[in-house]
């Protein structure tokens, strides 16, 4: 849930703790970083969001007129959302034991398909919004993809995919995170999704500002103007800035609060 292809890159492979080279040709530029792990860039990021935040915390945001909370305590979640509609006011919830929508104060029955709905709306909204808070999940399998260059910036590439045990209904999902190599943060990341449909998206992190210590973000959500990316995201790096990009949608955070527990 990535154009033209003919220079080289160099692929990083993390390999019983060395690094090991290997020149693939695809279309993107830039060469081969081999003085960083992915680890070491993925936490050097988190530390540049204050991603500690999270913790033993309560972050809570409004996203479309809905509102979502991430309650985190010494390895214990549960993410919700509240909305109200024709039947009521609905929340749902997402904890490490169960899944459940309650209706009026009142829990209902969950069809299969209800549930995995539940999931995958609750657990994406909250994942993005708290980037890269989970990049260091035990089901996260992490490669760096060399160094890329946007706007005269140099940066990190790194991949993202998930092992199955622990990756969620998603875990067949593709991430690519650029991390500026000067400030260490996140300001693009693009992902191939397979749920209901299969397709791709690159945003753009903007309106970054702190709260209570974390760095919250909007999104500007582009797909490719031309879609024959597919799962190849880090073809979306030369498209960027230019009109090979359509804006779909603007993803905004709103009434942003972190209330540590």
């Amino acid at each position: 849930m990535i154009v033209p292809r003919a220079r080289m890159i160099s692929k990083c492979i993390s390999t019983a703790g060395y690094l090991v080279a290997i020149a693939v040709t695809v279309g993107l530029g830039s060469g081969c970083s081999v003085d960083v792990t992915p680890d070491e860039v993925i936490d050097r990021a988190m530390r540049a969001h204050g991603t500690t935040a999270l913790d033993n915390a309560v972050l809570e945001f409004e996203f479309r007129g809905d509102l979502y909370q991430a309650r985190r305590n010494d390895g214990l979640f549960s993410y919700e959302r509240h909305w109200d509609d024709t039947s009521g006011t609905i929340r749902d919830v997402v904890n490490n034991d169960e899944i459940f929508r309650e209706v009026n104060g009142q829990r209902i029955e969950l069809t299969e398909r209800l549930e995995s709905s539940i999931l995958t709306r609750v657990n994406s909204i909250i994942y993005f919004a708290s980037l890269p808070y989970s990049l260091r999940d035990p089901a996260v399998i992490a490669r760096h993809l060399g160094v890329g260059s946007i706007d005269g910036n140099e940066y990190d590439r790194v991949e993202v995919t998930f092992r199955k045990q622990g990756g969620g209904p998603d875990y067949r999902d593709r991430f690519l995170y650029w991390v500026n190599r000067s400030t260490s943060r996140i300001d693009y990341f693009a992902y191939y999704y397979l749920t209901d449909e299969t397709g791709s998206r690159l945003r753009k992190l903007v309106n970054v500002r702190n709260v209570n210590g974390f760095l919250m973000a909007d999104h500007l959500n582009f797909a490719a103007a031309t879609d024959t990316i597919g799962s190849r995201i880090e073809a979306y790096e030369p498209l960027i800035g230019t009109d090979g990009l359509d804006l779909v949608s603007e993803v905004k955070h709103e009434n942003v609060r972190i209330v540590p527990l």
